[in-house]
């Protein structure tokens, strides 16, 4: 696994359960946009992942294996893993699944299993905020239906899968703590507060080291944290989209602070330069914006464990972090003036 972007859905899946069963699966899938295309597909089969990468056939696929007797979550990325979608399956169970690779939280299911398909209408009927950068109401949604419903899977998979606890993992865990202990599987809750627990912890002891990226017109450039007091770094692709309220907190941050004391750094994730270039000729940008080659899995980017995009690091002139989250204003505050 080359992000932590994935880690969190990714390590949940790799501990469902430690047992195996005999009893495979059966999953005919479908692209909504009937691309052609290569797939990674990954599952906990009870004593390992698999990890397969298949191509589609105008949009269709088959995935066939064994799942615990449990069940367990298969995730399906692009081949540079970038989400497409994610969902439940039994073993036994032969299901149709659909996904649109624009919107990760589309998903279809149809067949016995009602567990794949409560979940998959629940984030089909909220793919709009769940897809969205507003992450304050899609934890929300996420809220609401744990306390409706403490007592079904579903509200440890929400959790999981979609809440995005970075700013308040405390808050997360009292969520995951009100879920009925006969919904939450015993490996998947260890995982997953292990991973709330730590991964903050272990990321933010990281210092920012130096980074090469390209700039408009094609120059490399080389980003140093000693060049500055400060160092905003901002982390964004075109799925997790350029808001007017990331662009307008950048426009406020660049007219706040000096140049030359305060460096921002709005770095693109995206697959290719094309894509970047095409999404900043409108930003009239007065600040620092670049292209990584690698996007997420660059070794500079990895090693930051950043866990959803778009994110944003604030650093001090040793690489030292001293905010990680999701708020351009939270992390000024971290600014002396």
């Amino acid at each position: 696994m080359k992000k932590l972007y994935l880690a969190l859905i990714t390590i949940a899946t790799l501990v469902m359960s430690a047992c195996s069963s005999d009893n495979s699966f059966k999953i005919k899938g479908h692209l909504s946009d009937k691309s052609t295309t290569n797939l990674r597909i990954m599952y906990n089969n009870g004593s390992t992942v698999e990890t397969i990468i298949m191509a589609t056939n105008k949009g269709d696929f088959e995935i066939t294996g064994n799942a615990p007797d449990d069940g367990t979550v298969i995730q399906v990325y692009t081949n540079d893993y970038r989400p497409v979608g994610r969902f439940w399956v039994n073993s036994g169970d032969e299901l149709e699944v659909t996904l649109n690779p624009k919107s990760p939280s589309d998903v279809t299911v149809s067949g016995d299993n009602d567990i794949a398909k409560r979940w998959a209408d629940w984030t089909r009927a909220n793919a709009g905020v769940l897809d969205s950068r507003d992450r304050v109401k899609a934890n929300g949604l996420i809220e609401k239906y744990i306390r409706n419903n403490p007592r079904d899977i579903v509200s440890t998979l929400l959790l999981v899968y979609s809440y995005d606890s970075s700013s308040n993992p405390s808050k997360a865990m009292g969520l995951l703590e009100s879920i009925d202990v006969s919904a939450r599987p015993e490996a998947i809750v260890k995982a997953y507060k292990t991973l709330a627990s730590s991964v903050d912890a272990k990321t933010s002891s990281r210092r920012i080291s130096a980074m090469l990226y390209r700039v408009r017109g094609d120059s490399l450039v080389t980003f140093n944290p000693r060049r500055h007091a400060y160092n905003l770094l901002v982390f964004s692709d075109e799925n997790s989209g350029r808001s007017d309220s990331i662009l307008a907190s950048l426009r406020s941050a660049r007219s706040k602070y000096a140049k030359s004391r305060v460096a921002i750094l709005d770095l693109s994730l995206d697959a290719d330069t094309l894509v970047w270039t095409r999404n900043i000729n409108t930003d009239s940008a007065n600040w620092e914006q670049g292209w990584m080659a690698g996007a997420i899995s660059a070794t500079p980017i990895s090693n930051l464990a950043i866990p959803r995009l778009p994110y944003v690091i604030l650093s001090d002139s040793t690489g030292n972090q001293l905010y990680r989250g999701t708020s351009i204003t939270a992390a000024t505050k971290h600014i002396k003036q």
